[in-house]
């Protein structure tokens, strides 16, 4: 993207972060959105995390930013300053993307909203790039060794080579922005609207707003969250290393995560509530051999335990009712996902599950509204088929608008 600021004019931006961890690649991907430069302390460096914890007053973890000497805070303060606009105000940013109507605009930066965003840019369409975060599940993604072209590589990285290439064009990217409403405007528009009564009007949408980790539903899962209790082994895995920790789920993702914990010498409890493992069979074979996996089918987390942090969980055995206590020193939930449906309403036609439903070209149950990767009833949900899908609905829009 090209500065559209003088050097002179560019705010003084530092981030304290761990340069690969997903949460700091998303605090970077929100500024490079914006077109500024920023300062990195890399905190694995002990005389910088001292200084970090002086600056900030005691706050451990990564990232945390800083915006011309003023303490922003960590990534979800950021995020809550972009919903709210102070972070314009802060880095001499214009709204501008709210005062036109766009040919289309593209909800989410995962594979598919990124890749329909590099597809409509290539093919001229006039669109912005909307969306929370950068990456959604791709970042979370652990070890990828199906995707063309990468033997073997991490999903994170493989989001940083999407991500680079979609800043060479010249594509109005907003990161941080929470959809909470999508609506017919007039016969030639729709109106996408933000938190802060911020409103976006555009002739098409391409939804690609991915989908996020279904919950436990059990006693202590809300006051253990981040303390002991995750989602994501890619973000967080590394800070248990060597300690006994358990995975909820025996799935893919729950066999990758499996596995991303075993290579940091944790001992892994891997439980799941059918009686065999489910998914790839190569997953299944290194998960069967590898000698830090505890395996434990049939079973059910019933309650978390702990005192300030997590420190075990009750698990039930589903075929005699019995009951046991597990210490762990953290939980990874894998066990399935949840569309990111909930600001369509009733707008769209949604299967059972909550995806959207669309055919062949991408098009939902509503005119000029087109929906690609994790969030449709599209059955595969891989990285590959995803940034496929959001190709093939840009394609159809560019017919559209023609």
């Amino acid at each position: 993207m090209k500065s559209k600021k003088g050097a002179n004019n560019q705010p003084k931006i530092e981030i304290y972060l761990l340069p690969d961890r997903p949460f700091s690649m998303r605090v970077r991907a929100i500024f490079k959105s914006r077109d500024h430069s920023y300062i990195e302390h890399d905190v694995s460096q002990p005389e910088v995390y001292q200084e970090m914890l002086n600056r900030t007053s005691g706050a451990e973890t990564t990232p945390q930013i800083f915006i011309n000497d003023r303490y922003i805070g960590d990534y979800d303060d950021l995020v809550a300053y972009t919903k709210s606009g102070e972070l314009d105000d802060m880095l001499g940013d214009e709204s501008s993307f709210l005062n036109k109507e766009w040919d289309l605009v593209v909800l989410g930066a995962g594979p598919a909203g990124i890749n329909a965003a590099l597809y409509g840019a290539r093919s001229g369409v006039d669109l912005l790039l909307l969306g929370r975060d950068m990456g959604g599940q791709m970042l979370g993604a652990g070890r990828v060794e199906n995707y063309p072209g990468a033997k073997s590589i991490d999903g994170a990285v493989l989001l940083r080579a999407f991500w680079e290439q979609i800043l060479n064009y010249d594509i109005p990217i907003r990161l941080g922005e929470e959809v909470v409403g999508l609506e017919q405007g007039t016969a030639e528009n729709l109106l996408i609207h933000l938190k802060e009564n911020k409103t976006v009007r555009t002739k098409t949408v391409i939804i690609a707003t991915g989908s996020r980790y279904r919950s436990l539903n059990v006693q202590g899962e809300q006051k253990f969250a981040e303390k002991g209790l995750h989602y994501c082994v890619s973000c967080d895995g590394f800070k248990y290393a060597g300690k006994p920790v358990a995975v909820v789920g025996g799935g893919n993702s729950g066999m990758e995560a499996a596995l991303e914990l075993a290579k940091l010498d944790c001992q892994v409890k891997l439980i799941d509530i059918h009686d065999s493992l489910k998914g790839e069979k190569v997953l299944i074979k290194k998960v069967k051999n590898n000698q830090n996996i505890k395996l434990y089918f049939q079973s059910n987390v019933e309650k978390l335990l702990g005192q300030n942090r997590l420190t075990g969980l009750k698990l039930k055995d589903r075929t005699t009712g019995n009951i046991e206590d597990l210490s762990v020193s953290a939980v990874f939930v894998n066990i399935g996902l949840i569309p990111n449906t909930e600001f369509l309403d009733d707008l769209l036609k949604l299967n059972s599950r909550g995806e959207i439903i669309i055919n062949e070209k991408n098009e939902t149950s509503q005119e000029r509204i087109w929906a690609a990767g994790d969030v449709t009833d599209v059955r595969d949900k891989q990285i590959v088929v995803a940034a496929a899908e959001g190709a093939k609905a840009v394609l159809r829009v560019r017919d559209y608008l023609d």
